[in-house]
């Protein structure tokens, strides 16, 4: 069975990541024209190849910042969201319980796990990622530190918080375009639902907010506390969207 997890592909490339190297990205070019000698390796780049592959290859930071309180609450609420559907899906069809049993397993161990135990794995996995990504971090910094100045600029721009703004601003501009109202009530969803293929009325803005999102690596959701839009992890937006669904699911019986 392979290990390659393909990020892109054409004729004469492939960009993949390895199983379980998340320190790593992998090109493998099909050329004449490279130089090898005593540890080191030159291939050049076509740049059409490189046009694609540094849209796809940019890694995935989202835990650097995160608090240990901020951890546990994204852990928690995945645990309750993947024993919610367990229950759910025994109540449904038993055969149907076990493969939900076994989603994110690896991570968690099996949903009929006590919380605790499927909690406590969810740390230990997320803690020593949320280590390995603050030193890629500052390696990033390291490696910044040592170039000119012109190059620096553009390489300090946050381009994760600037897509984040974005990001709500467009959610904003589809709900006033749509609906008339400065944050329709649930356009996160229906913006979510676009950009995975499955609202075919907000295609448009869905792709734009689906680029988006993998720039920044959030998503963006009505805060009623604060009153305003906030950009939440990834993994907790899929939370709140997995319950959204099993809501409007029970709405409709």
């Amino acid at each position: 069975m392979s290990t390659k997890s393909t990020i892109a592909h054409g004729e004469t490339f492939h960009f993949y990541h390895e199983c379980l190297d998340e320190d790593h990205v992998y090109l493998e070019i099909e050329t004449t024209n490279f130089e090898a000698g005593y540890s080191r390796v030159m291939v050049p780049i076509p740049i059409h190849i490189w046009e694609v592959i540094r849209r796809l290859g940019a890694a995935r930071l989202d835990l650097a910042d995160r608090t240990d309180k901020e951890l546990r609450a994204e852990v928690e609420a995945e645990v309750d969201r993947r024993v919610a559907e367990y229950r759910d899906a025994i109540r449904k069809d038993e055969r149907g319980a076990a493969w939900v049993s076994l989603c994110g397993s690896l991570l968690y161990g099996g949903a009929d796990d006590p919380r605790e135990e499927q909690v406590a794995r969810g740390l230990e996995y997320f803690t020593a990622e949320r280590r390995r990504q603050r030193e890629v971090v500052a390696a990033v910094e390291k490696l910044k530190a040592k170039l000119r100045r012109d190059e620096a600029v553009l390489i300090d721009l946050d381009e994760r918080r600037i897509a984040g703004d974005l990001l709500i601003t467009l959610m904003r501009q589809a709900s006033q375009d749509n609906w008339s109202a400065a944050w329709h009530p649930g356009v996160e969803y229906l913006l979510w639902e676009a950009a995975i293929g499955e609202n075919e009325e907000l295609r448009e803005p869905g792709l734009q907010a689906r680029y988006l999102s993998e720039k920044c690596q959030d998503w963006a959701v009505w805060d009623k506390a604060l009153g305003r839009p906030r950009r939440v992890a990834m993994r907790e937006w899929i939370a709140l969207y997995y319950e959204h669904c099993r809501r409007e699911e029970g709405r409709r019986k």
